[in-house]
């Protein structure tokens, strides 16, 4: 779906990193790998604000800050006060969560528009998310 999802952007690419683990995955693993395999880049871990007002619940939480400059993306709210916050991204609110295209999914609603064409013939081609 990733793939999908950018395409042909310049300059991103999907990592499948997380999907060699039969554990959960945290994201201070992810971001110790991308460290590992990239020594000299300067990662970025980019969230949604909603997500950064639970950072500090977040599986070592503190690694996280130390292995990744933490951007984050306006959502739903104001983006919360946090000294961890290195910058925040300034661009158009899409007040649409992947949270909300699942429930749209299972309960028969279509999601054209709200996600690239790709990922939508991925999701019905393998009939992901829909309820029995």
């Amino acid at each position: 779906m990733l793939n999908g999802a950018i395409g042909q952007t310049p300059g991103l690419r999907v990592s499948d990193i997380e999907g060699h683990r039969d554990d959960p995955s945290y994201t201070v693993e992810t971001l110790a790998a991308l460290r590992e395999t990239h020594p000299e880049a300067e990662l970025f871990l980019i969230v949604g604000g909603d997500a950064m007002r639970d950072f500090t619940h977040w599986h070592e939480a503190d690694r996280v800050q130390q292995l990744a400059r933490i951007a984050v993306v306006g959502r739903r709210g104001d983006i919360p006060h946090d000294d961890r916050i290195a910058s925040i991204i300034d661009m158009p609110r899409i007040d649409i969560s992947a949270s909300e295209i699942r429930a749209r999914i299972s309960r028969g609603e279509r999601i054209d528009f709200l996600t690239p064409a790709p990922v939508v013939v991925y999701i019905e081609k393998h009939g992901l998310y829909q309820t029995a």
